[in-house]
């Protein structure tokens, strides 16, 4: 698992597909850094919040 979101952050990280190893970089909406809203009376998500990147296997 990738955990996009980190317990107690609001920062929104993605997988970046168009670059090359796919790195995790802050996702960027119309020039500006994006942020999930805080979940009162939290500061941030109050649990991991990711994905479960698919893999591809060639057994050739």
């Amino acid at each position: 698992m990738i955990v996009e979101i980190p317990r107690w952050t609001n920062a929104k990280m993605e997988i970046n597909l168009k670059e090359t190893l796919n790195p995790i970089k802050q996702d960027v909406k119309k020039g500006k850094l994006r942020y999930v809203a805080n979940c009162f009376p939290h500061h941030g998500y109050i649990w991991n919040y990711g994905a479960l990147p698919q893999v591809i296997l060639s057994l050739d």
